[in-house]
């Protein structure tokens, strides 16, 4: 279950927060996915589990100022074991849930020189921190370091692919989207990434052929359903959005943000009682990350 905020797509203005997500990196073909930490399920796979801050759109706020050893010395008392490995790289992912950057930068670096088999994943996990960081372009230095070590690991360049993205860099985003179809057509993730991009620059026919794709290649990414919602909000197709956010909620009944897109799709229908009570599930789930502006177009639709 992943549960995804997008500040620059969602209606009027709406000042929902970031949360924090966990990013899975798995060994299929198929391999990222993204589970909110909050929510039940978010789980440590031994493919590794990687940070990651997914807000498609907006400027990330620089959390920390740190300072990296980028020459760490490896600690002499870390086994050369693939389950040493694993916990030090579980290390480096709790320093940086706790907000200590600086501490999981060190540790990746560790991991780096301490295990050059699996350095293609400690370039990943740093360019994940420094994503967080608000760091952009350490974070794109990061992951192309990935593909370097790895050229043929897709999720590198899924990850770069968003990064990218978010520095509005679109062409470059899609060109990363696009290697990923090339050597694996099913690979619904890089049509989600394609999909990004076009709601990004107003290409909505081709944002939707993408969503739509995206999601007959994997029906059970609730990112996919979420994403489509907001498209089809900007479609002025507020059945469509409905339908998304309720297949959304059978995946995931405690998603705030599918409750907050289902109150906007029922008060655009004026469909009051329903839009209530789409309301309220938000706020009861949605914690800090409530949606005011929300609140506030039910209030002139229905108030």
């Amino acid at each position: 279950m992943c549960e995804r905020q997008n500040l620059n797509l969602m209606p009027m203005g709406t000042d929902l927060q970031p949360s924090l997500f966990v990013f899975v990196g798995r060994r299929d073909h198929n391999p990222l996915c993204f589970i909110a930490v909050e929510q039940k399920g978010a789980v440590m796979r031994r493919s590794r589990v990687l940070l990651f801050l997914v807000l498609l759109a907006i400027p990330l706020i620089v959390l920390v100022v740190f300072v990296a050893a980028r020459n760490a010395t490896p600690s002499p008392h870390l086994p050369a074991s693939v389950g040493e490995m694993d916990a030090v790289f579980a290390q480096a992912v709790q320093a940086a849930e706790s907000g200590d950057y600086a501490a999981a930068l060190d540790t990746v670096n560790q991991m780096i020189a301490q295990f050059p088999e699996h350095a293609a994943e400690g370039y990943m996990l740093r360019a994940t921190i420094y994503y967080v960081m608000g760091e952009h372009e350490q974070g794109i230095s990061a992951a192309s370091e990935a593909i370097r070590v790895n050229p043929t690991w897709l999720p590198a360049y899924y990850m770069r692919g968003m990064i990218l993205l978010e520095q509005h860099e679109y062409d470059e985003a899609l060109a990363d989207f696009d290697y990923i179809l090339t050597v694996d057509p099913d690979y619904s993730d890089a049509f989600y990434g394609r999909a990004s991009v076009y709601m990004q620059t107003g290409d909505f026919r081709e944002a939707r052929e993408a969503y739509n794709t995206a999601i007959e290649l994997n029906a059970e990414n609730i990112d996919y359903y979420l994403g489509r919602a907001w498209l089809r909000w900007t479609l002025i197709n507020f059945s469509g959005m409905q339908e998304d956010a309720s297949r959304a909620l059978e995946l995931d009944p405690n998603n705030s943000t599918a409750y907050a897109l289902l109150a906007y799709a029922h008060t655009a229908r004026h469909e009051c009682e329903l839009a209530q009570d789409a309301l309220d599930q938000h706020t009861a789930l949605a914690g800090n990350a409530v949606d005011r502006n929300l609140i506030d177009y039910y209030q002139r639709e229905c108030g």
